[in-house]
């Protein structure tokens, strides 16, 4: 075994060595029931997708995916993989199943909920869960085709707001396809369908909410990469101000992870993933330099103090959700202390553009460093971010 100073400890710094990464969420999705889109607002909140034993209830998912939203892909024709991320919904009637996951090459077929909505002079969408024998088990019969098969997937439901990674298989011509939409600009369509008549995959949608603003992020979202997408990994971390509000300047803010788990030939190590860009939605995503299982794994950005959580099982390619409360750590140790006071000192009263403004300064992110910021790092003085148990 190696020995790191008195610990027996590796440490291993990482970027995207594997691949680069570009997540989109679905800008809308529906719910496609034998009398057309689900409608009111639970129709565009979840995502079901219900065999035919559900009768009027079953249906199949479309969700549309803006190639603006995935960023920059400096060459869209090296797309090597795909994967989707699903968050649960827990219901009564959820159950376990088969689904087929297609990218449609249909993006002219209107998917309108309802009339005007979400494209004004547009009527409601055509598509129908079609229960004729020759269209079962999906339900999609001829509509949207082509229909490119990308994965047979396994539904077992799990813990409300779970988020699932469905790995997606592409064969050249979807390679193909895709890089296409994205260099032209033009979108790409996922289809969710039951393979099972029993099966109830019940999902949230691209609105939903829980009754809380700290609430999971939106799904589902779908993501590309181009390299060796092998060890990819998703996570979400969400940031509340000291009042319980949410804290909204993501772009202030990277995400560094560093992940605990044990090496069969060196024993126990720390992968590290730093400053890692987030969505506005908190969403972040890294190559890991490895699969081997985690034992812990720890999530902290730039000001707020850091969060661990135990036991975690990554072969799914997800962390869990994280909420992040305690913000004022100005120098990034994990601690709020009298030199998080010294730095902010030495940005009070500039603002944003200023020589020597420090933006981790500007703890509520309005562009000032301020006396507002000092009352953050009081209410948060003296507090430590979680660390590892050795």
């Amino acid at each position: 075994m190696k020995k790191y100073g008195t610990l027996a400890l590796a440490f291993i710094t990482c970027g995207s060595v594997f691949a680069d990464v570009f997540n989109a969420e679905a800008w809308h999705n529906i719910t496609v029931q034998p009398a057309g889109p689900r409608q009111g607002a639970n129709g565009i909140r979840f995502w079901n997708i219900e065999g035919s034993n559900n009768g009027s209830f079953s249906s199949y998912g479309v969700a549309e995916f803006r190639a603006s939203d995935f960023g920059s892909i400096a060459n869209p024709n090296s797309i090597t993989g795909a994967n989707l991320y699903v968050r649960e919904a827990s219901a009564a009637f959820t159950l376990a199943g088969i689904a087929k996951i297609y990218i449609t090459e249909d993006t002219a077929t209107n998917l309108n909920q309802s009339v005007d909505f979400p494209t004004v002079g547009l009527p409601k969408s055509p598509l129908i869960f079609d229960s004729g024998v020759s269209a079962l088990p999906t339900g999609l019969g001829n509509q949207l085709a082509p229909l490119n098969e990308v994965s047979t997937y396994s539904y077992v439901n799990s813990f409300n707001g779970f988020m699932y990674r469905i790995p997606l298989s592409l064969d050249a011509h979807t390679k193909s396809y895709l890089a296409s939409q994205i260099n032209a600009g033009k979108p790409i369509r996922i289809v969710v369908a039951p393979d099972e008549a029993t099966l109830a995959m019940t999902l949230t949608g691209f609105d939903h909410q829980t009754g809380s603003p700290l609430a999971p992020t939106v799904s589902p979202m779908l993501q590309l990469t181009t390299g060796n997408e092998e060890h990819n990994t998703v996570g979400q971390v969400k940031l509340v101000n000291n009042d319980g509000t949410p804290y909204s300047a993501y772009n202030r803010q990277a995400v560094t992870v560093t992940i605990k788990y044990t090496d069969p030939d060196t024993g126990p190590v720390e992968e590290f993933h730093e400053n890692i860009p987030v969505n506005p939605q908190g969403i972040y995503s890294f190559a890991r330099t490895t699969n081997e299982p985690i034992n812990e794994i720890k999530v902290k950005t730039s000001t707020f103090l850091a969060k661990v959580v135990a036991n975690v099982d990554l072969s799914l390619g997800a962390i869990p959700y994280v909420t992040l409360s305690l913000n004022g750590d100005i120098d990034g140790d994990n601690v709020v202390t009298i030199f998080d006071y010294v730095a902010l000192s030495n940005s009070f009263d500039l603002f944003e553009g200023n020589a020597n403004f420090d933006p981790n300064a500007d703890l509520d992110a309005d562009g000032a460093v301020t006396i507002f910021d000092y009352l953050i790092l009081s209410e948060n003085f003296d507090k430590f971010g979680e660390d590892f148990t050795f």
